[in-house]
């Protein structure tokens, strides 16, 4: 049975990007790991759109909406990359202390009630359980795992809310004041997977 990575980048920057050649050396790394692999790519930074109130109508009224909206379908696809995917690959540049903004778009096409996640008495239930999630965090100042570090503990959150708890973090932090240095590091963890 095939391994099904979802590969997803984050950062703005295409040419000089840290996270975008280090997430596409860990999906070489999982590609070795697991012969039989199948990889699903999304470059976020490309555009994602935004959650509108017509699109909202849809996921409330699914599936008795015949007619869908542009979003909605774009959320449908998302969804169902995410929910056929064995694990996920995420290039996160840390933006002012949280993730990119193309990434939170992404994170409110794919919570989806009754798909993604479902309302209990106790609250919210994760219906997204069995993968693993890898996210490789780069920053230019901000400690990775820090006070300041709005962005991981977001990602693992959400995810969690999701039912996604095994969440494994490749970090290349202080980019701005060691670069080869917090780079090797993070190459050795990719390494070692």
């Amino acid at each position: 049975m095939s391994f099904k990575i979802l590969h997803l980048d984050t950062s703005g920057r295409i040419k000089d990007s840290a996270s975008r050649p280090l997430s596409a050396q860990l999906v070489s790394r999982l590609r070795e790991k697991h012969k039989d692999t199948t990889v699903t790519y999304r470059d976020l930074a490309k555009g994602v759109p935004f959650i509108d109130e017509e699109t909202l109508l849809c996921f409330l009224n699914a599936p008795r909406v015949v007619s869908r909206t542009r979003t909605s379908m774009v959320s449908d696809s998302m969804t169902k990359e995410l929910l056929d995917a064995d694990a996920l690959v995420i290039g996160l540049p840390i933006y002012n202390f949280s993730v990119p903004g193309c990434l939170k778009a992404y994170f409110d096409l794919i919570a989806r009630a009754g798909l993604t996640f479902k309302y209990t008495e106790s609250g919210a239930e994760g219906l997204v359980p069995n993968k693993k999630v890898y996210l490789v965090v780069t920053s230019g100042g901000t400690p990775i795992g820090s006070d300041a570090d709005f962005c991981v503990k977001y990602v693992k959150f959400f995810f969690a809310f999701l039912g996604i708890t095994d969440v494994e973090v490749i970090k290349a932090d202080k980019l701005m004041l060691a670069p080869e240095e917090q780079l090797a590091k993070a190459k050795e963890q990719i390494a070692a997977i």
